[in-house]
């Protein structure tokens, strides 16, 4: 599950945030320090990823380390689709 997460990740993030253009783009890229992610642009990433996996991100989910790089990403997804710890 987690390589569809972060393919459909990659992909939104290549094509909306950086025009198509993956050079030097990996599943590791800071996307803060890079200034990929912004605070409008990660507003923009929380939407998709809510609409195309079916999630809510509480406020709490919602931090600079969860939108670190893409597979930050993709740990949040799957702990939002696993529901609340137990």
């Amino acid at each position: 599950m987690q390589t569809r997460i972060k393919d459909e990740v990659r992909k939104y993030i290549v094509h909306t945030l950086l025009s198509g253009d993956a050079r030097d783009f990996t599943d590791q890229t800071d996307l803060q320090e890079t200034a990929i992610l912004d605070s409008f642009a990660t507003l923009e990433l929380v939407h998709f990823l809510e609409s195309t996996f079916g999630i809510t991100l509480g406020a709490d989910q919602i931090r600079p380390g969860s939108f670190r790089n893409v597979d930050s990403i993709a740990r949040t997804i799957e702990d939002a689709m696993a529901g609340p710890a137990r």
